[in-house]
């Protein structure tokens, strides 16, 4: 027997015109064969945005290498600005960093893959997202590997820039999490 559904739209809460994702012109590309000058330009770039939205961002690595190079880098001034960092270690569990962040209101966490995903901070907890580089699948991932065998090329393009494309929707997410949230990417 067939099965019949219904299907409503639903529009966002949000206006369109105070949708903003802001890029900085001068940034240049992140692309691995321009990552010094890339780091050298995150580096500076992270430690005066946080300073301007009073902590309470969330900055986004697209691997744990540039994160710990980033914290090396800044993580000092981060802290002696007045702001608590939180890092996301490689085999620690998360649920802590949470609970942390949300507690201390002018806190700043780098985090990467899990923090790009299903992580909740509501109100002004939150204000700021920096996502460091776009962020795409590793392509020696075994996943990505055995798609490339088995699709099309044009096909597993397709689907690397889709997964691509979801997470830094997720990541983006991460910001407004209720009709009342607010900040910036």
């Amino acid at each position: 027997a067939a099965r019949e559904f219904r299907h409503i739209f639903l529009g966002s809460p949000f206006s369109p015109d105070r949708i903003e994702i802001i890029v900085p012109p001068e940034a240049p590309p992140g692309d691995y064969s321009n990552k010094s000058s890339w780091m050298d330009f995150i580096v500076k770039a992270i430690p005066d945005l946080i300073k301007k939205n009073k902590g309470r961002t969330l900055v986004l690595f697209s691997s744990y290498s540039d994160l710990e190079t980033v914290a090396k880098r800044i993580g000092n001034d981060i802290i002696e600005a007045g702001y608590p960092l939180l890092i996301q270690r490689n085999g620690y569990p998360s649920a802590d960093l949470c609970d942390e962040f949300r507690a201390v209101k002018e806190s700043v966490l780098f985090g990467v893959d899990t923090f790009w995903y299903g992580v909740d901070f509501k109100g002004d907890t939150l204000t700021q997202v920096i996502i460091t580089r776009i962020p795409f699948p590793h392509p020696g991932d075994a996943m990505n590997m055995a798609r490339k065998k088995i699709l099309h090329p044009a096909k597993y393009m397709d689907r690397y820039l889709y997964d691509t494309f979801i997470k830094m929707k997720q990541g983006i997410g991460r910001l407004i999490r209720c009709e009342t949230d607010h900040g910036k990417v």
